[in-house]
C-alpha cells in the first residue's frame, strides 16, 4: 500500500529479485534510522503498518546493493490523521461524491473493488496515488465478463436439463466470489448429488465458460420399521411400515417412491408416487400418486392424484392437480357410504434441505387447495372444499444442537360426512404416541416440537412433543390429543439404526405406560 508511484514499484520488484537469489540481509533505513529484517515480506509489513497509522505519503527512495548486503532508503513523510483524497469519475459513481475525507484507505479502495466484481468486471483495479501534495484514487475497470456458457462435468450420467437449470440460472449474469457460492447452494436441494469441486470460471478471448464438477451420491433408500403397540382390547400387537425411495437411477432425476403400512387396528395401506421434475420442458414436471386403504373387512378406499407443476427452481414450485377418489363399504354401516370423487386444485411448495439426509430440512412450506364434487348413489352431487398445509422449520442452536418446529393444517368444508371419506392421522410419522392411522377427522390442526441432538452424520438422539386438536363432524368428537416420547438413531452394519419411544394422551386421561409405543427401524442408503 506505500507504493505511491510506478518508480516505488520498480524499486520493490528489483529488491525482490535480488533477495530471492542471493542470500543477503535487508537494512532498512526511515528519515535515518537503521532497522534490519530477515526477508523482504517483513520489511514490507514493517512499512505498510506505517501507512495505516497515516503516513500515505511514504515511499522508498532509492536501493543500494552491497555484496550480502540490500539497503532500502524511504522516506515517512507527513503524518496525516484523516486524508483529503479527490476521485475519478469511475469511484464518484460508487462513492457518490467527487473528493472524500478518510482515515481509512484500504475500505474505501475495497468497497470500490468489489462493486465493480458484482458489476462484472474481475479485473478491476483501484489504485491510490500522489502527485505533488494531493492524493487521488484512480479505478480501471478492465474487461467485463459475464457467465455465457456453463458445463458440468460428472463421472455419471447427468440429464441435459440439470444443464439448461443452471443456464437459465446463471448465464448472463457477473462473476464475482459471490456469485460462485450461489451456485454451490444452486445445488444443495438436489439430494442425489454433491459437489467433487467449487466451480470455476475459465476466461478466453471470445467467452467466458463456467464449470460445475457433481457427481451422483447415495440417496435411495429402504425403510422398515416394526411397532410394538396394544390395540383396543388392550392386546400387544405389531405394526409395520415399509417404505422404498428410488431417487435418480436413470440419471433423469426421477423419484420412485412405494410404502406399505399395517397398523395394529387391521388397517393397512399401499402408496405408490412417481414424479419426473423434467416433463417436456425442463420448466415443467409432473408426478401421480395412488393409494389404496384398506380398513379391516369395513371399508376400501382408492385415490389416484395426477399433478403438473412449473418450476420456479428445482425446489420452488406451483401447480395444478386433478384427482379420483371412490370407496365401496364391504360390511353394512350406519356411519359410512359408498361415494366417488373427483377435483382439482392448486398446491406451491418451496424447501430448503439441511446437507445430512436424516436431519429433515432447512425449511418446508406446502399449500394445496381442492375443489370436489362428491357423488353417493341416490343422492344429489355435494360440493366440497378441501385446505391442507405444512410449515416446518428446523433452527441449528448450537453445534450438532437442532429444533425442529413443525405445523400441519387440514380441513374438509362439507355439508355432510361419510366416516371413510374422513382424514386419518396417529402413529411414527404425525401424531406419535397414538396407533397408526387410528384417529379420524374432517378438519385437524397438528404441531410438534423436536429437539435433536446429532454430533455426526451417524448418530443422534432426540426428544419430541406433538399436539392435535381433531374434529370428527361424523361421531361429533372434538379432541386435544398429545403425544411426547425419545429416541435414537446411529449406524450399524445394517444401516441406519432408529429406536422411538412414545406414550399418547386422551382428553381427560393421564399418560398410561400400557398403551406405550414402541418403534424399531432400520434405513438402508443405497
Amino acid at each position: 500500500m506505500f507504493f505511491n508511484s510506478k518508480k516505488n514499484l520498480v524499486f520493490l520488484a528489483i529488491a525482490v529479485v535480488q533477495c530471492m537469489f542471493a542470500q543477503t540481509e535487508l537494512e532498512v533505513i526511515l528519515d535515518g534510522t537503521s532497522q534490519r529484517f530477515s526477508t523482504e515480506i517483513s520489511a514490507k509489513n514493517h512499512l505498510d503498518s506505517l501507512v495505516e497509522l497515516g503516513f500515505y505519503a511514504l515511499k522508498i527512495d532509492s536501493i543500494q546493493t552491497e555484496k550480502s548486503n540490500t539497503k532500502w532508503f524511504a522516506h515517512k513523510g507527513k503524518s496525516y490523521k484523516k486524508l483529503t483524497v479527490s476521485l475519478d469519475s469511475l469511484s464518484q459513481i460508487v462513492l457518490s461524491q467527487k473528493s472524500i475525507e478518510t482515515h481509512d484507505i484500504d475500505s474505501i479502495l475495497q468497497s470500490i473493488h468489489h462493486y465493480y466484481l458484482e458489476k462484472g468486471f474481475p479485473f478491476n483495479k483501484v489504485v491510490f496515488g500522489r502527485t505533488s501534495n494531493q492524493f487521488s484514487i484512480r479505478t480501471a475497470l478492465g474487461k467485463s465478463t459475464f457467465v455465457q456458457k456453463i458445463i458440468v462435468e460428472s463421472d455419471s450420467k447427468i440429464t441435459k436439463q440439470f444443464t439448461k437449470d443452471l443456464e437459465r440460472e446463471f448465464v448472463g449474469k457477473s462473476i464475482h466470489p459471490q456469485a460462485l457460492q450461489s451456485i454451490s447452494q444452486y445445488t444443495k436441494p438436489y439430494r442425489f448429488l454433491t459437489e467433487t469441486r467449487k466451480p470455476q470460471v475459465l476466461f478466453t478471448q471470445d467467452s467466458t465458460m463456467l464449470y460445475v464438477y457433481v457427481k451422483k451420491k447415495k440417496s435411495s433408500y429402504v425403510d422398515g420399521i416394526v411397532g410394538f403397540a396394544s390395540d383396543k382390547e388392550g392386546d400387544l400387537k405389531l405394526s409395520g411400515n415399509v417404505q422404498l425411495q428410488l431417487q435418480n437411477v436413470f440419471g433423469a432425476f426421477e423419484k420412485i417412491g412405494l410404502q406399505w403400512n399395517s397398523s395394529v387396528d387391521k388397517a393397512q395401506d399401499l402408496h405408490i408416487a412417481v414424479e419426473t421434475p423434467y416433463f417436456i420442458t425442463n420448466r415443467l414436471g409432473s408426478s401421480f400418486d395412488v393409494t389404496i386403504f384398506r380398513q379391516d373387512s369395513t371399508f376400501a378406499v382408492f385415490t389416484f392424484k395426477n399433478t403438473l407443476y412449473y418450476k420456479l427452481k428445482y425446489n420452488h414450485k406451483l401447480g395444478l392437480n386433478g384427482f379420483l377418489q371412490s370407496s365401496n363399504y364391504l360390511s353394512e354401516s350406519e356411519s359410512g357410504k359408498d361415494f366417488s370423487k373427483n377435483g382439482l386444485g392448486i398446491f406451491y411448495e418451496k424447501y430448503e434441505p439441511l446437507s445430512t439426509l436424516f436431519a429433515g430440512n432447512e425449511y418446508y412450506f406446502s399449500l394445496q387447495l381442492h375443489s370436489i364434487t362428491q357423488k353417493i348413489s341416490g343422492e344429489k352431487s355435494l360440493s366440497q372444499y378441501q385446505i391442507s398445509s405444512t410449515v416446518e422449520k428446523t433452527f441449528t442452536l448450537h453445534s450438532f444442537h437442532y429444533l425442529q418446529l413443525k405445523a400441519q393444517y387440514y380441513n374438509l368444508l362439507s355439508e355432510s360426512y361419510t366416516q371413510n371419506e374422513l382424514q386419518r392421522i396417529g402413529g411414527v410419522y404425525s401424531l406419535r404416541g397414538f396407533n397408526e392411522q387410528s384417529i379420524y377427522t374432517n378438519q385437524y390442526l397438528l404441531s410438534s416440537v423436536e429437539y435433536k441432538f446429532m454430533p455426526s452424520d451417524y448418530f443422534y438422539a432426540n426428544a419430541f412433543v406433538d399436539y392435535a386438536h381433531t374434529q370428527n363432524s361424523v361421531n361429533q368428537l372434538n379432541q386435544n390429543l398429545i403425544g411426547a416420547g425419545i429416541g435414537i438413531g446411529f449406524l450399524s452394519k445394517f444401516g441406519f439404526f432408529t429406536l422411538q419411544y412414545a406414550l399418547g394422551k386422551f382428553p381427560n386421561s393421564s399418560f398410561d405406560f400400557g398403551q406405550s409405543k414402541i418403534h424399531i427401524g432400520i434405513k438402508a442408503v443405497f
